[in-house]
């Protein structure tokens, strides 16, 4: 019988075990804060090449300014002191070719290097052909109507669901592991044993999952706020310029989709984090409880958290795709969260999502139990090595007797 003050107790006692802890804060607090000051010493600090041209051609400064390279004429035989970090030399060869020599003092950016190329070729081809394709092309430009028809209305989602991929790829594989660390804690300490006294291993687990799950979601949320008041504070006091133009374009994106496909998608994708979330919990939990002070827990992780990297790299490589093994990879529970995010934001509620979900939940039940079962018999298992045998004998007996 579920018992709900028992519980309140527990859930209690495991949230406040994790959030008082340094590491708890550090994690809450250093990933954002280190983003941010990554960003704002690259945004600061973005190295423009000073660029002096030696134009011995019949092309009028056939090399423009970019945003990363700024481009002086001239003729300046000590430009390496003058400032200039290249000197690019111009010159007709006798075959009616343009000969370009490169002489830098460091390397010059290759976005540099190709900008330089292609002012060269099109300055040439303007020559050759006497015209200035720049201004053809704007003329052109207002003879041209673009009209844009997508079958799909829901594309708008699908720029949001790949965010939606990296961030619960990014919960699950940062939070749900911590289940492993508390309860081979416990279990070195012999609390396990003193909690399996007092109380059912199903209230303890519980317990334990839901508190790690409320503790994820109170860390992203201080990463959330920690982002959006950098970037308030960073525009009132002028530390940083925004692209305003990036940011209303994003607006755009979400306030254009409509509301009902907007309302889905957020509940779809609850519902995935959530169940992702829980079943790499419980395996986690699987791990920590048969697991002594002689197992290499980190070879058991990785083998866990395998097939949600692989679906989380394959979803980024053909993102958009129609793919027969998305959709397999949708049925599979290690992979369905990742995988399920896209073809939902693309086709919203079909059979293949209904599915999808009901073998999740169905898996999560099953592997709570199971992980119950091995909580309740291998708390006791400190020294001993705990098999497969040995599992499937505990599940058999508890769950199938």
């Amino acid at each position: 019988m579920f018992n709900k003050s028992l519980f309140t107790s527990v859930l209690k006692f495991e949230l406040m075990t994790q959030i008082r802890t340094k590491s708890f804060w550090l994690i809450s607090l250093i990933p954002p804060l280190a983003m941010i000051v990554m960003f704002v010493v690259n945004y600061n600090s973005g190295h423009v090449d000073s660029v002096l041209v030696d134009n011995k051609t019949d092309l009028f400064e056939p090399i423009e300014t970019t945003n990363s390279m700024t481009v002086s004429y001239g003729s300046d035989n000590d430009w390496r002191t003058n400032g200039y970090d290249a000197c690019v030399f111009l010159t007709d060869s006798k075959d009616g070719n343009i000969k370009c020599n490169i002489i830098s003092k460091n390397i010059l950016l290759p976005v540099n290097q190709l900008s330089i190329k292609d002012n060269l070729e099109v300055k040439m081809a303007e020559y050759k052909l006497g015209v200035n394709l720049e201004e053809l092309k704007k003329n052109e430009s207002r003879k041209l109507y673009i009209e844009l028809h997508n079958e799909n209305s829901r594309y708008k989602l699908m720029g949001l669901s790949l965010s939606a991929v990296f961030l619960l790829y990014l919960i699950v594989l940062q939070f749900a592991s911590s289940i492993l660390r508390m309860i081979g804690k416990e279990k070195k300490n012999k609390i396990c044993e003193i909690l399996l006294s007092a109380m059912s291993s199903k209230m303890i687990m519980s317990g334990k999952l839901v508190a790690c799950l409320i503790a994820a979601l109170l860390q992203m949320t201080l990463w959330c706020i920690i982002a959006v008041s950098v970037v308030f504070l960073s525009k009132e006091m002028s530390i940083m310029s925004f692209n305003n133009n990036a940011i209303e374009t994003l607006r755009l994106m979400i306030t254009s989709v409509p509301f009902t496909q907007l309302v889905e998608f957020v509940v779809l994708y609850v519902m995935y984090l959530v169940g992702g979330f829980m079943l790499y919990s419980i395996l986690f939990s699987i791990i920590g409880a048969i697991s002594n002070e002689n197992t290499n827990t980190q070879q058991f992780s990785l083998i866990v958290t395998m097939p949600l990297l692989l679906s989380f790299v394959y979803v980024i490589k053909d993102f958009g795709a129609e793919s027969n093994i998305l959709t397999s990879l949708s049925y599979i529970p290690l992979s369905s969260p990742i995988a399920s995010i896209p073809i939902f934001a693309k086709q919203g509620v079909t059979m293949n999502i209904i599915l999808s979900l009901l073998i999740l939940y169905l898996t999560i039940y099953f592997a709570f139990r199971c992980a119950c079962v091995l909580y309740d018999n291998g708390a006791l298992a400190t020294k001993n090595r705990v098999t497969l045998k040995t599992m499937k004998r505990w599940i058999s007996k508890d769950l199938f007797n």
